[in-house]
């Protein structure tokens, strides 16, 4: 039996968002259970990420990873490196279904960014279905909660940064492989994330370093997923499906870290569902015609 380009599309990206929940909950834990600097843990997850595509790569040889887009490849690298810093401080700062929330503003940014540089065309189903979608986010973040401080531009910060990273590759998935794309990402994320772990150094424990490999191949999969996801769909189908990743995380904050959502957490995640069904529908039956 055949499995659908969307079905596929949808899979990869669901993959990618139970990657993500393992990685935000794995540095929560390192850095409340074992106090160790956020970007210190952001390196260690770079190496690893690199560690992971080394069999590959013995494997494949090194035409496997040959490019000339190493301008955009470092471009992506350093965008990748401020957000991912960004949700790292966002998860151990807030809780971590919050955190999350507050970067479901990234559809806002990618699909500006995919409409001017990609010249993507944004459907009305997808329009209506975001702002759907950021009404649930609303009811989730409703005025007075906690997330409502300093530390809410963590995880914006990120979104905006990922934004441009998923726009990035998109214009890199017709040119190289999903495994050379993220091979390089984390390639360049090493020695530019290297700079400012050095002010806060500290080596780990064997506990600690077993952690950090588990990281990085959360960090390695959730970037390889993504990016087998964008040969399948544009930037801003990506974007109405972000909303997804909040269940897992709640669940991830659930079940490791006692972090009850209450009933309007649910209430705003049913919204989103909704308008992801809806808008997914939508193309499905505009495809057919």
């Amino acid at each position: 039996m055949s499995v659908s380009p969307r079905f596929r599309f949808a899979i990869w990206l669901n993959l990618s968002f139970i990657c993500f929940a393992a990685l935000v909950g794995i540095v929560r834990h390192l850095s409340e259970t074992h106090g160790i600097d956020i970007f210190v843990i952001s390196f260690w997850r770079n190496i690893f990420s690199v560690t992971v595509f080394l069999p590959w790569l013995f494997r494949t040889g090194l035409p496997a990873v040959r490019t000339i887009h190493h301008g955009r490849l470092l471009f992506r690298a350093t965008l990748m490196v401020v957000s991912s810093t960004s949700i790292f401080f966002a998860s151990v700062l807030l809780p971590l279904a919050e955190a999350t929330a507050l970067t479901f503003t990234t559809p806002l940014f990618t699909i500006i960014l995919a409409a001017v540089f990609l010249a993507e065309r944004v459907s009305t189903q997808q329009v209506v279905a975001i702002t759907i979608g950021l009404l649930g986010v609303a009811v989730i973040l409703r005025p007075g909660g906690a997330v409502f401080s300093i530390h809410a531009l963590w995880p914006l910060l990120s979104a905006a940064t990922f934004a441009g990273v998923v726009v990035v590759s998109k214009t890199l998935t017709q040119r190289m492989t999903p495994e050379a794309i993220g091979f390089w990402l984390a390639a360049y994320m090493t020695p530019i994330s290297f700079v400012p772990a050095l002010v806060f150094w500290q080596w780990p424990t064997s506990i600690q370093f077993a952690w950090f490999v588990v990281l990085g191949i959360a960090a390695s999969l959730n970037m390889y997923f993504i990016t087998r996801a964008l040969r399948l769909g544009n930037a801003s189908a990506t974007a109405v499906w972000d909303f997804v990743r909040l269940p897992w995380v709640a669940a991830v904050g659930l079940i490791f870290f006692a972090q009850q959502p209450d009933l309007w957490m649910w209430v705003g995640a049913t919204i989103i569902f909704l308008a992801v069904f809806w808008t997914t529908a939508s193309d499905a039956r505009r495809a057919a015609q």
